[in-house]
């Protein structure tokens, strides 16, 4: 391609002066060469390696697709993208091979270990006897592209206190038939002994964005009811615990950005969601219905949701994590099985799991890490929150400001990688004690 411009200068006619009273400047000339050349497509990529993944899934994920046009940006974004994704690890760079008819876009990928088993274990005084302990675990199985197809299953158990079960399953599906869109289903059923049982299900819809960032919108439905009513036939007033159902819709927004997913030095994650929706207050048969007639059975409920992760290296083998996790449920009529459980090893450490009832909260911690190896550190770490429990048992606002604080290390074996953290926690104006420090075990084996 080439072009130019050019303005001419003419005397006008009959005149002759030589200052520039006696020229015209009026006739523009340009002119325009283009020589076409050959318009270049991909005719197709192959994947050289032992990866099992679907063509379709990583045309997707690269955004680029047979018959696109040759597009020598996203060509070298590949390596960037493939390193973003856990279960690939690229043996060497693309590469291009044009010919006269045609291109071939070559990938280099083996299979990276990345679905996971691991499990906690902790030591906590009996609730029900003081005498006595009991050992409380949290399981997990972690299935990434099990089909190939750069799908995720995720199914946890946690057993956090005496006679009480938490299961958590995840599943996620992206590039549904070829588009940028995913789908993802999560379920959730929380038994609390003979009181209650909360059952909480969502569906949501994924645009995904570069390195499997997206926004999501979803729908979900909870419901919550109580297992044993004995002694409350005749009561006037509700307890703590009643029968409820929350229809609601919201937004979500998730993105990751890690130098190494399982012990970052540097990068940021956060994952933020938000909703309204329908919450109603169903009548037991089993108790006094005198005691819904104080309530709005039907009335508007909010909930938001936030975890942040920034990690920031420090000298040659150490690095700084600052974090950040809260949530806020606000409705006029707020019950104890309905509030968010916080405490322990997952959110505020040096404090029973769950034993924090609260309808808003913000844990901030920071912590240090002293790399010992790729998947070994050693670590000093401070939790500090604030919490308020806004629901009807209290009349009021409940407030507090707990911390903990301990250290602990995460080490890699053949078996897998084993963690062990000591943290000690204080709460309203109880005194630190030693022999109150919680003690964590933790387990991960990746295959």
């Amino acid at each position: 391609f080439f072009g130019g411009i050019g303005l001419g200068r003419f005397r006008k006619a009959g005149s002759e002066t030589e200052g520039t009273q006696g020229w015209d400047y009026q006739k523009i000339s340009a002119s325009l060469n283009l020589t076409k050349n050959k318009l270049y497509l991909i005719d197709s990529i192959i994947v050289n390696g032992n990866a099992t993944i679907s063509d379709k899934y990583l045309h997707n994920y690269i955004y680029i697709k047979p018959n696109d046009l040759y597009n020598e940006q996203l060509v070298k974004r590949v390596t960037m993208r493939i390193k973003e994704l856990p279960f690939l690890t690229e043996k060497q760079p693309p590469q291009m091979v044009f010919t006269e008819r045609q291109s071939k876009l070559f990938l280099f990928v083996d299979e990276k270990k990345a679905s996971s088993v691991n499990g906690v274990l902790g030591i906590l005084p009996d609730a029900y006897n003081s005498n006595k302990t009991i050992i409380i675990g949290d399981a997990r199985l972690k299935l990434l592209n099990p089909l190939g197809k750069g799908e995720l299953l995720d199914i946890n158990w946690r057993k956090m206190q005496t006679n009480t079960n938490d299961l958590k399953v995840i599943f996620n599906y992206p590039f549904v038939l070829s588009t940028p869109f995913g789908a993802d289903v999560n379920f959730k059923l929380y038994k609390r002994d003979t009181t209650f049982i909360d059952i909480n299900q969502s569906y949501g819809v994924q645009y995904i964005l570069i390195g499997g960032n997206y926004f999501k919108a979803f729908a979900g439905n909870q419901k919550s009811n109580l297992i044993s009513t004995k002694g409350y036939e005749n009561i006037t007033v509700l307890p703590n615990f009643a029968d409820i159902s929350v229809t609601s819709y919201g937004i979500g927004f998730k993105a990751e950005k890690l130098d190494y997913r399982l012990n970052p030095r540097k990068g940021v994650s956060i994952d933020i969601s938000g909703s309204a929706g329908n919450k109603q207050i169903k009548k037991n048969l089993k108790i006094n219905p005198m005691a819904y007639d104080s309530l709005k059975l039907k009335s508007v409920q909010y909930r938001a949701a936030l975890d942040f992760d920034s990690y920031i290296p420090l000298l040659k083998r150490s690095a700084i994590n600052f974090g950040m996790q809260g949530a806020y449920l606000l409705n006029s009529a707020l019950f104890q099985n309905e509030l968010f459980r916080i405490g322990g090893f997952q959110t505020l450490r040096g404090f029973d799991e769950e034993s924090i009832n609260a309808s808003f909260y913000s844990v901030f911690t920071i912590e240090y890490r002293y790399l010992l190896e790729q998947n070994s550190y050693f670590h000093l770490f401070f939790d500090g929150a604030y919490y308020e429990n806004q629901s009807i048992y209290f009349k009021g606002d409940r407030y507090d400001t707990p911390y903990g604080f301990g250290t602990g290390i995460s080490f890699e074996t053949k078996a897998g990688i084993f963690s062990l953290d000591y943290a000690l926690g204080k709460q309203f104006d109880n005194p630190i004690l030693i022999k109150t420090g919680k003690v964590h075990f933790g387990f991960v084996n990746y295959f």
